[in-house]
């Protein structure tokens, strides 16, 4: 097929579209059509004609030997369910991130990414452009929350380990299975990168308190929390350009306070190290 073609030696495999994960309502498991990829019958099909290709096409893919595989958009693999479903438990939620990497994995992969709707161009960004290991560019993610992370061993693939990451609500639209120390820049056959950044420090659950930590150079009023989704800016005011995303809540450092019209905006700093600017209006104390 064109995609088995493409696929063929990749270095990177990016995937937005449709997914059928396990555990799931349907049983029962079976790897023809679970934990794979939905596509269409040919190019412009409509979208409800497409079939899932499970996890015995994805082990034939043939990728590159230490690929990164990111999976954007789809049901199950993040550790999510469909939209309207509960939200599973963390043990679902594993299993899932679990066996639906396993089929990347064995095809050549060593790094699995799963957002399950977001921009992740925060991937793409530190691959090419740092040197940073897997588990620091996941926590770089727009989306990282480190709320309630956890880690995880797994099962379907020894040697492996993944990364939950759920959101302020609960749900599970963040996750990792792989190798979380593989470094961009043996993915990028050890050259150096393009512009690297200044290193910074890796990020985790367990390696740091209950928000961001506070740097000397650049000291703290206050600490609070986002009380709903917010647009980070890169200044205050709604005419500035927007640079990232804050979720309800994250815990966020404010560096500084602005009147700009008849609101206030705080200058802030979020767990990722991430620093911009966000509207007062959603942000409570502690």
């Amino acid at each position: 097929t064109q995609v088995s073609r493409a696929a063929r030696d990749a270095d990177l495999f990016v995937y937005m579209g449709h997914g059928n994960g396990w555990p799931s309502p349907y049983p029962p498991f079976q790897t023809e059509t679970k934990n794979g990829l939905g596509l269409n019958a040919y190019e412009g099909a409509p979208s409800g004609t497409h079939r899932y290709h499970g996890e015995r096409y994805v082990e034939g893919l043939r990728l590159s030997k230490d690929a990164v595989v990111l999976l954007v958009g789809l049901c199950y693999s993040s550790g999510n369910a469909e939209p309207g479903m509960s939200i599973p438990s963390r043990a679902v939620a594993r299993e899932r991130v679990d066996n639906y990497g396993a089929g990347f994995l064995r095809a050549g992969a060593r790094a699995v990414f799963s957002d399950g709707f977001s921009d992740s161009s925060y991937l793409l960004d530190d691959l090419f452009h740092s040197d940073r290991s897997m588990r620091s560019i996941f926590w770089s993610s727009w989306r990282a929350t480190d709320m309630d992370a956890s880690t995880f061993r797994s099962e379907q693939t020894p040697g492996m380990a993944g990364i939950l990451d759920p959101q302020p609500d609960g749900d599970y639209y963040h996750s990792f299975i792989g190798d979380p120390d593989f470094r961009a820049s043996e993915w990028r056959g050890g050259s150096e990168p393009a512009d690297e950044e200044p290193p910074r420090d890796e990020e985790g659950p367990g390696d740091g308190d209950e928000g961001p930590e506070e740097d000397p150079g650049d000291p703290v009023v206050d600490r609070r929390r986002a009380t709903g989704h917010l647009n980070l800016r890169n200044g205050p005011g709604t005419s500035h350009r927007i640079i990232g995303w804050v979720l309800r809540g994250t815990k966020i450092l404010v560096l500084e306070t602005k009147e700009h019209g008849t609101s206030d905006w705080l200058r802030v700093r979020l767990p990722s190290g991430e620093k911009g600017w966000v509207w007062s209006g959603l942000v409570s104390g502690r």
